[in-house]
Order: structure tokens, then C-alpha cells, then sequence
């Protein structure tokens, strides 16, 4: 995760993602080195503009780019009077009610962002840690560094609502084989290596936030 105070944003990507490419180039930068995480295979990228509550997610579904935009994106939390040491940062934990589960997370006011990994957002600090409390998703920092990056590019990807984003993602888990070109024309040995990568694929998906 990158944010980026000269415009007031975030980019959290996926490890494959953000090794692969760099965001974000300003001298003002702070690099959150790999949020680990539990249990995702997540691969898209998240945009958040904290002085708007602007979030933009954009990835790929079958092979089309898409990505959408929720303004006014904000989280109600409840503020806890409990206090721990991560990494050598004091942080105060809070906890919300977000994509149908109970989350708690460990915020730092010693690093004034009020972001952190994914989509959560709108703490009095940098979150360091937030965990569901069926404990299958979990995001729990590793490093904070400044860094030079590259801008951000988030062209060539197609806009939609976040319903009809939500619609292409179900329509593509009901029926994959829909976004390959020709699928019915293929020899059946590539036919079975395509099915077996997006059985591999289903199990990955079978918990999504």
C-alpha cells in the first residue's frame, strides 16, 4: 500500500500487483510495505482519495480491465478503550461492521493518515492491523518507508457501476468459460487445463469480502 499526501491518496494492491509494478512517485510518499493477508486472492487495485472519500477499484474480469467509483465512501466505527504496541507504534483498537463482518483493527495516531489496507478507511490514524472475527481475513502491516515512485496509471480501463461490477464478477463465477474467445473449439487438452485452472481459481474465491 502506498499513500501519497501530495494528492491526498492510497493504492493498495496485491502482492503480485505491487511487485510487479510501482505507484504513486512523490518525495512525500509513505511505503506500507506488504499488508500481509489471510485467506485472499485478491487481485485487483484499490484507489482512495481520503480528502474526497472517493474509492475507485479496478481490475481485471475474464479479460476485460473494469473498474468502479463509490464517492462518499466511509465506515462507521466504535471506539475502544484498549491500547497495544505494534512494530513500536502505541495503537488503540476500534472496531466496525463492514461487508457482512464484525472487523477489528489497531490504529496509530503517530502516523496521521486516516487509511489503511484494502478499503478500510476513516480511523484518527494509520491501521497497522484489522482482522474479521471469524479470523479468515486478516491484514497486519510489515514495514512503513518513504520511497520515490512511479505515477499512477489507471488507464484504458473500462468505468461501470458498482452493481454491474458486482454482476460481471457472479456472472464470470457462474459461467468462467464465458470471457474465452472460441471456448467450445478448443482441443480438449487445452479445454482440461483451462477447467483445471479455474477450478484451482474457484477455491481460492470461495470466501470473498
Amino acid at each position: 500500500m502506498q499513500i501519497n499526501d501530495s494528492t491526498k491518496a492510497t493504492v493498495f494492491k496485491s502482492e503480485g500487483l505491487y511487485k510487479s509494478d510501482s505507484i504513486l512517485k512523490s518525495s512525500k510518499n509513505i511505503n506500507i510495505s506488504s499488508f500481509k493477508k489471510k485467506q485472499s486472492s485478491f487481485n485487483n487495485s484499490i484507489y482512495y482519495n481520503y480528502s474526497t472519500n472517493t474509492l475507485i477499484e479496478n481490475g481485471y474480469i475474464g479479460s476485460e480491465k473494469i473498474e468502479y467509483e463509490l464517492k462518499e465512501f466511509k465506515i462507521s466505527w466504535t471506539l475502544l478503550n484498549e491500547n497495544k504496541m505494534i512494530n513500536n507504534f502505541s495503537v488503540y483498537k476500534a472496531e466496525c461492521l463492514l461487508f457482512g463482518r464484525l472487523w477489528t483493527a489497531w490504529y496509530t495516531t503517530e502516523i496521521p493518515f486516516q487509511v489503511g489496507p484494502y478499503k478500510f478507511n476513516g480511523l484518527p490514524g494509520l491501521i497497522l492491523e484489522i482482522t474479521d472475527s471469524k479470523n479468515e481475513y486478516s491484514f497486519s502491516i510489515l514495514e512503513v518507508s518513504r520511497q520515490k515512485l512511479d505515477a499512477m496509471n489507471f488507464s484504458n480501463f473500462k468505468s461501470v457501476n458498482y452493481e454491474f461490477f458486482r454482476k460481471l464478477k457472479n456472472n464470470l463465477k457462474n459461467n468462467p468459460y464465458s470471457s474465452i474467445p472460441n471456448f467450445d473449439l478448443l482441443e480438449g487438452s487445452v479445454k482440461d487445463k483451462i477447467l483445471e485452472q479455474f477450478k484451482i481459481q474457484q477455491k481460492l474465491n470461495n470466501n470473498p469480502l
